[in-house]
């Protein structure tokens, strides 16, 4: 979509620099995802073509100069300008957003510094100079986009309690694999995203602990469990390295199959070629090799295949089979016993209409073990009955939890047939513009009543991101 800003080859294999000086009134700050270059300069008279008067501005113009020297893919060109405030959260780190929010932005990224180490120590040099935040409005579809030098995040990130910050450490492992080394098309999107996931449980597990680290790619198998269904497992786009020839749309094959799938297709590698002692450094040679430029899939299996001539790879099956990843990633089952335990008791009582008093508490559990929990009593088919659904919002108040539980809880209530979700699941979809939410709550409703989830959808479509709108149309159809 860059071209629809300045005129360029918008493709990825496509790298460049560039410079720009933004103008804009004094009382708003411009930002790229590039360097700031010194201090702004106060303009005698509004740029030429542009009208000086701007509602609730004084008439005073600014321009500023931002500098991008390491060659970037078109996509990740991007500017953005408000009433912005900063507050500096490390040594080449700051976070950015409107003033209401800084307190909670500062204290929800205070890690930031550790992930950007953590990422060193794995793939090299950071080379962006700076790697600052930007909270942005709730529309924004993403959970992060890893625009050099300045990361977009979701406000649903705000959680109090950091226990969303992985999204930061996915975007921070973004600065080697995407925005270095880039995808040469988006067949081969899985390197850049398969990679950066790969990377990024690393830096959870060192920064965070193995317990996050453990439940976090938990709930992304899950969720590539969960998108290969919707799809159907003999579907194109749940293949590793997706034909999107004849004219199909990147955008309508994005899911988290490329993500999950590729992580896990990395992992059975390493497992295969000796472990993380012996691929780590692979990782990190293949990253300085291919800096500054792009790379194919066929590339990649090349580089393996130089490196560990003995091991032998079944590439077809890895790249190209649909469905499930073929191998299931180890994944440390003490953190989830505790979890699927209390699930099991839940379904237990459900299934011997036994009751459900004197539960057992998750109040001092992460938000993530509680997201194992009710994604274990998801995952098998039958719908929770009306009562238990009734029950484990009311328990655990999940229906002012956060994000991520608050969605899976609404879910599951909305299957169950508990009216008491609807209003949540509204607001929730009117008011949050992250894909992630954003198109299983308007499932979850259509499948509650599929003329009020359209009508809902027709009233606020406006208010959406144009891919948010373009996939939630789709789903509603």
């Amino acid at each position: 979509h860059a071209r629809s800003l300045v005129p360029c080859q918008d493709t990825c294999e496509a790298k460049v620099t560039y410079s720009a000086a933004i103008s804009c009134p004094s009382e708003l700050v411009p930002l790229m995802s590039a360097v700031r270059k010194g201090e702004s300069e106060e303009l005698q008279q509004p740029p030429a073509g542009v009208s000086g008067d701007v509602a609730g501005c004084a008439g005073k113009w600014r321009v500023w100069h931002f500098e991008q020297k390491v060659p970037v893919p078109c996509y990740l060109v991007a500017i953005v300008c408000g009433a912005l405030v900063s507050r500096e959260i490390g040594p080449r780190s700051r976070v950015w957003c409107e003033e209401e929010m800084i307190e909670a932005a500062a204290y929800e990224f205070e890690d930031t510094e550790k992930f950007l180490k953590a990422g060193e120590e794995l793939c090299g040099p950071y080379e962006w100079g700076v790697y600052d935040l930007l909270v942005l409005p709730p529309s924004f579809p993403y959970g992060g986009m890893e625009n050099p030098c300045l990361t977009f995040v979701t406000p649903t990130l705000l959680a109090g309690d950091r226990s969303q910050v992985s999204v930061v450490a996915h975007e921070i492992a973004h600065s080697w694999s995407g925005n270095l080394v880039t995808n040469h098309t988006w067949e081969d999107f899985w390197l850049n995203e398969g990679l950066t996931v790969f990377n990024e449980l690393k830096i959870v597990e060192t920064v965070l602990g193995k317990e996050q680290a453990a439940l976090t790619k938990q709930n992304r198998w899950q969720c590539c469990v969960e998108a290969v269904g919707r799809f159907g497992e003999d579907h194109n786009f749940t293949r590793l390295v997706p034909d999107l020839s004849g004219g199909l749309d990147p955008d309508d094959a994005f899911s988290v199959v490329p993500y999950v799938k590729g992580a896990a297709c990395l992992e059975h590698l390493q497992e295969k070629v000796g472990g993380a002692s012996v691929f780590e450094p692979f990782v990190r040679s293949y990253i300085q090799k291919y800096r500054h430029k792009t790379v194919t899939t066929k590339q990649f299996e090349a580089e393996v295949e130089a490196a560990f001539p003995e091991a032998a790879v079944d590439w077809d099956t890895l790249f190209y089979a649909p469905g499930n990843p073929p191998f299931k990633p180890a994944i440390d089952r003490g953190p989830l016993e505790e979890a699927e335990k209390l699930a099991d008791e839940w379904i237990k009582r459900e299934s011997e209409d036994a009751g459900f008093d004197n539960m057992p508490s998750v109040a001092d559990w992460p938000s993530s073990k509680v997201q194992a929990m009710l994604d274990r009593i998801a995952s098998r088919k039958a719908p929770l009955k009306r009562e238990t659904a009734v029950a484990l919002c009311s328990n655990y108040k999940l229906l002012s939890a956060n994000c991520e539980l608050r969605c899976k809880c609404v879910e599951m209530s909305l299957a169950a047939g508990w009216e008491g979700a609807v209003q949540t699941a509204e607001e929730m979809a009117v008011g949050v513009g992250r894909l992630k939410f954003t198109r299983p709550l308007y499932r979850s409703l259509k499948a509650y009543n599929a003329d009020r989830a359209r009508q809902l959808f027709e009233e606020n479509k406006g208010a959406y991101h144009p891919i948010t709108a373009k996939m939630v149309q789709r789903d509603l159809e």
